[in-house]
């Protein structure tokens, strides 16, 4: 069992992940942290296999999170946000810093398009595990 934990300030969109991944073979979520301070003692404390990480968080942004991650461990970090263009600088910026992938925030529950991001989402955090 992979071991997952989400950095995510936005209680809906935490528990749409953990909705998400929880019902996928093989991976668990271990934790939520909400804050980029609360998310640096959860690395540390847990040792997840797998980190998703939002970008704009209270207390430190997601770069700031990522680079203070990286000295911590070297667990696949997913960024998952709103601004998932891979050619827009924030998003070269957490690549060129380590993070495994870039992918968008989850749509509504309901309907086709949730059910392809869930597949998408899950696939790329199978691969990140794989490959990390």
């Amino acid at each position: 069992m992979s071991r997952i934990l989400i950095i995510e300030d936005s209680n809906a969109i935490a528990k749409i992940l953990e909705m998400t991944i929880n019902s996928a073979q093989g991976l668990e979520v271990i934790g939520i942290s909400t804050s980029g301070l609360e998310a640096i003692e959860d690395v540390k404390n847990l040792q997840p296999d797998l980190i998703t990480l939002d970008l704009h968080l209270p207390e430190m942004d997601g770069v700031e999170v990522l680079t203070n991650i990286r000295k911590l461990c070297l667990a696949p970090v997913i960024v998952i946000s709103s601004t998932a263009d891979t050619t827009l600088p924030i998003c070269k910026q957490v690549l060129a810093e380590g993070a495994y992938a870039v992918v968008g925030k989850p749509p509504a529950v309901n309907g086709e398009s949730f059910k392809t991001y869930s597949n998408s989402l899950v696939e790329t955090i199978h691969k990140a595990l794989q490959h990390g």
